[in-house]
């Protein structure tokens, strides 16, 4: 074997074995392809369920916010009525002028059964300050 051809022997090994690592790179870089497709598929349904349950919690906080106001609108009307001096009738009862926290708990728990009825009446039925103390609450 001539130098020439030694020479060619070995610039032909170098060659193949650049093919080969090319042929490696290419396969690592398809797989960081897939990869990187995969992750962006993954936060685009994330993005997607994201908005979904961003969508169901604006729709409670709407219906807890109109539940709230509604309630504000008959203690006031009802507060209105007892500055009045009227007093209250068969089938009325006394309230607080501001839902206790233990009304409003009455009260949520039962407008989660979409109920604005049974919410009302949760409230009304739990106990008040004045009920729960041997003294009357002062003015």
């Amino acid at each position: 074997m001539t130098a020439s051809d030694s020479l060619i022997s070995r610039l032909e090994a170098a060659e193949a074995g650049s093919r080969e690592r090319l042929r490696e790179a290419h396969g690592e870089m398809e797989m960081a392809v897939e990869r990187a497709d995969t992750a962006l598929r993954l936060m685009n349904d994330g993005r997607t369920e994201l908005g979904a349950i961003s969508d169901v919690w604006g729709a409670h906080m709407d219906r807890r916010d109109k539940f709230t106001a509604d309630l504000r609108l008959i203690l006031n009307a009802l507060r209105a009525a007892l500055t009045q001096g009227e007093s209250p009738q068969a089938g009325w009862r006394l309230v607080p002028v501001e839902p206790t926290d233990e009304m409003m708990e009455a009260g949520y728990a039962a407008i989660e059964r979409n109920n604005l009825r049974d919410a009302w009446e949760a409230m009304i039925a739990a106990p008040t300050p004045a009920e729960t103390s041997t003294t009357p609450p002062s003015p």
